[in-house]
């Protein structure tokens, strides 16, 4: 069995999902508090929706973000794979 499978996420994953039946379903987590939930977890990549996870104003703050991913092991593109004009 291969033992260095690496995992990715939705960013919003790690927050507050909902769905058509509720709004969502436990606490609330700030973006910073997602974060530091997939470092935590070991996550290798993460997916951003724009206008909610990432939008022009705290893209900065996301890059920020994700400068410890970048530097693990297995990470790939995490962060820098897309451009915001």
């Amino acid at each position: 069995m291969k033992k260095d499978i690496k995992f990715a996420v939705a960013l919003s994953a790690l927050g507050n999902p909902g769905d058509r039946f509720m709004s969502g379903y436990k606490q609330d987590r700030s973006t910073e508090e997602m974060f530091a939930l997939a470092a935590e977890a070991g996550i290798a990549g993460l997916e951003f929706v724009y206008d909610r996870d990432i939008n022009k104003g705290n893209v900065n703050q996301i890059k920020e973000w994700t400068e410890p991913l970048k530097n693990r092991k297995g990470s790939r593109n995490c962060g820098e794979d897309r451009q915001i004009d």
